[in-house]
């Protein structure tokens, strides 16, 4: 009975480790950095991504998008503190979840200052 148990345990454990190998070979780790890298920009995000953060809640994520549709979009995200209902608690949780910069965006269109056109001379 006691081998029968041992091996359970060990088959248990390889199958374990066995899963957390591939979750880091194949990007799906949930302690990933680039999920921490997604931050919530405050300027753009409807009310009900508002009230998904941590601390925010219905109410405070009404405040939110009240707030900027009055005074126009926050310079920045200590700019939050200003909403009536986040306070420095909320905000410390906050800070981490949200941003107010556009996401950049690689994009094969050059924009007007990259364009250069010439006349005559061959494309290629």
């Amino acid at each position: 009975m006691l081998r029968k148990q041992m091996t359970m345990r060990t088959l248990v454990l390889v199958i374990a480790v066995g899963l957390l190998g591939a979750g880091l070979a194949f990007g799906i780790w949930p302690f990933s950095s680039e999920e921490e890298d997604q931050r919530v920009n405050i300027n753009t995000a409807d009310q009900t991504t508002l009230a998904a953060l941590p601390g925010v809640g219905e109410a405070n994520a009404e405040a939110i998008v009240e707030y900027r549709n009055t005074n126009g979009p926050f310079e920045t995200v200590e700019d939050v503190k200003k909403v009536f209902g986040i306070d420095e608690q909320v905000f410390t949780e906050l800070e981490p979840k949200i941003t107010v910069k556009e996401e950049e965006q690689s994009s094969s269109v050059p924009t007007g200052d990259q364009t250069k056109i010439t006349k005559g001379e061959p494309g290629g």
